[in-house]
């Protein structure tokens, strides 16, 4: 569960998740993906949630 978690990533800007096992980094990466749906909050790529874009598209 993640709970009040904010990541603004810029374009072209390349990021790493990091940190000890079980700390939500595949997860985040899942939901990134849409491999795992979520029920609050949304995720955003050029302001427009994910959630609207066609999967096999988006992937």
């Amino acid at each position: 569960v993640l709970c009040e978690f904010s990541l603004d990533i810029a374009p072209g800007e390349s990021i790493a998740l990091v940190g000890h096992t079980g700390a939500g980094k595949s997860s985040i990466a899942r939901l990134i993906a849409r491999f795992y749906e979520f029920q609050g909050g949304s995720i955003r790529i050029d302001n427009q949630d994910i959630r609207s874009f066609e999967l096999s598209t988006y992937r």
